[in-house]
């Protein structure tokens, strides 16, 4: 099993030979490739800016602590603080770097047509609105269908809204 390091000098290699590959003339004739190497010159270059960034954090922690160890007084406080915000910077350096090395989803960037279903057993109507229990010849919007003219209608909701003695 390689180390992170041996990973990421691999990976730095596969930047450089991207590079090449991609100033070569022959590459700007077919899309294709070009739309895949841009892809792959893409991702290691964020991978190796990320490593390079954490090793600049580690050498100037090391340094930092060197000093540290060198010198007195305010120089100290000096050295302590840069101890201080290296050592805060590394982790989350080192989880961007991890997150950065984490596969890639092959569909990403694709796009996806997602379909909702609704739940098994759930109820719908199965009925149109001129057909719903609820549609009656009385009310206007549901002519079609109905087997009562509006006409018949019309006085049985007039009686209805009658006030009753």
């Amino acid at each position: 099993m390689r180390s992170v390091d041996e990973t990421l000098n691999v990976l730095q290699d596969e930047l450089h030979s991207v590079e090449s590959q991609l100033s070569e003339p022959d590459v700007a004739s077919d899309l294709a490739r070009l739309r895949d190497l841009s892809r792959r010159h893409k991702e290691l270059l964020e991978i190796n800016n990320a490593w390079i960034e954490l090793k600049a954090a580690q050498s100037d922690f090391s340094t930092a602590k060197e000093m540290f160890n060198e010198t007195s007084g305010d120089d100290r406080e000096l050295w302590r603080e840069e101890m201080n915000n290296a050592e805060e910077k590394i982790p989350e350096l080192e989880v961007n770097l991890e997150t950065l090395l984490l596969p890639h989803d092959p569909n990403e960037g694709r796009n996806v047509i997602l379909e909702i279903r609704g739940a098994e057993g759930a109820r719908r109507p199965t009925s149109s609105p001129a057909t719903s229990p609820r549609c009656t010849g009385a009310t206007p919007h549901c002519g079609a269908g109905s087997s009562t003219s509006s006409k018949s209608a019309s006085p049985n909701r007039a009686a209805s809204m009658r006030p009753s003695i």
